[in-house]
Formats: C-alpha cells, structure tokens, sequence
C-alpha cells in the first residue's frame, strides 16, 4: 500500500508512453535514467537510441537537464535527494536515512541512502552524498513498498525495517537523538511487526 493511499505496481516505474512529445516526457519527469527515456523514445517510435542520445544532449545543451551522473537526468532546480536517489539504478530502494526522510520523519540531512544490486559508487550531487548499500547476488531486501513521492512511484523500505535497518546501521542513519525522535513521531509504526523483523534478523534492536 502507498502513503498516496493507492496500490501501486510495477508498471507504474515504466515510462509514460502517454507523453506526446520528448518536451513533455521531461516536464514529467523531474529526474529520470536514459534508458527510460530511451525506451519511451524508441516505442513510441520516434527514432532510435542514437536519436534520443541526440535529444538528451541538446536538452542539456540548452541547460534544461543536467547530468546528475553518467545515464541519470534531472532539472536544474531539482534538489530533491529521495527522487534524485530512487532513480539512480533501475532496482533502487530508498532506505535507512532517506527512509525516514521521506516519509518527513527527519529533516534535511544531505544523504540519501539507497539498497541496490548494482555495482556503483558513492557520490556527492546537488549538497547531497548518495550512499549506495549493495544487495549481494542470493540475498534479497525484506520489505520492500512503492509508494508516491511528488507524483512519482519511488521503492522504499516498509517503515518497520527501515526502523531496524537503521539500528543495525548507525553510520547510514541519522544521528541518535534524531532516530529515537522518528521513532516517537511514527503513528503509522507497527511495533509488534518491528520487533518480529528485528528478531528474525538478530538485530541489536532486541539483543
């Protein structure tokens, strides 16, 4: 279920094949991968990859996008790190500290951290230090929703595990007084399903 209030599914990550123009595509799209943009330009049969490449370059060319890293766009003005985060590899799940962030849990703290099974780097964009957490082959990440974040369907932790990931991690969530604070500002929190995560994981919420 999404904090928009609706079931979302994964279709709702795939481009917008409704956009009638590359201009449109981008005015939806607030940051966006190339891929995604090369597959609703080539589908909806506007040209081939080597076109949309060309459009992207002018776009940013003409200072309307800017390269947040290689293969991920966003507008100029954009400033938003869970949005920025949850596109910057096709399987990313917002967790930890962006977790909490994005469900206004905790102020602005210049990190954004995210679950990914990707091999990719951390890297500093727009004041904020993307922090990828790299999900081995074999393993999965428990509890995972999709909900609506400023109009986009974004993954993100349930907020049970994203409570005790962060307790496990204290280096990728936000400082102590300000975690034992998100937990008291939680009504949604479902504390008995909190403590059966943590105990099925061995986590140092109940040791």
């Amino acid at each position: 279920m999404g904090m928009g209030g609706g079931v979302l599914l994964l279709e709702d990550f795939r481009v917008d094949a409704r956009a009638s123009s590359p201009t449109e595509f981008i005015a939806l799209r607030e940051v966006f991968r190339r891929d995604e943009f090369e597959e609703w330009y080539v589908t909806t049969g506007r040209g081939d990859l080597a076109g949309a490449r060309s459009v992207l370059s002018y776009h940013v060319s003409t200072r309307r996008l800017r390269v947040l890293k290689r293969g991920v766009y966003a507008h100029m003005n954009c400033a938003d790190g869970c949005l920025m985060a949850s596109r910057l590899t096709p399987d990313a799940v917002l967790a930890f500290d962006s977790g909490l962030r994005l469900r206004g849990l905790i102020m602005e703290n210049y990190r954004a951290s995210y679950f990914t099974r990707c091999k990719v780097r951390p890297f500093c964009a727009s004041e904020t230090e993307f922090r990828p957490v790299r999900v081995h082959r074999g393993r999965r990440i428990g509890g995972v929703e999709v909900v609506l974040h400023e109009g986009h369907a974004v993954r993100v932790t349930t907020l049970e595990c994203t409570f005790v990931d962060c307790v496990d991690r204290l280096d990728l969530a936000p400082e102590l007084p300000e975690l034992i604070n998100a937990f008291r500002e939680a009504k949604k929190l479902n504390v008995e399903a909190t403590v059966g995560i943590a105990i099925a994981r061995g986590s140092r919420l109940v040791v």
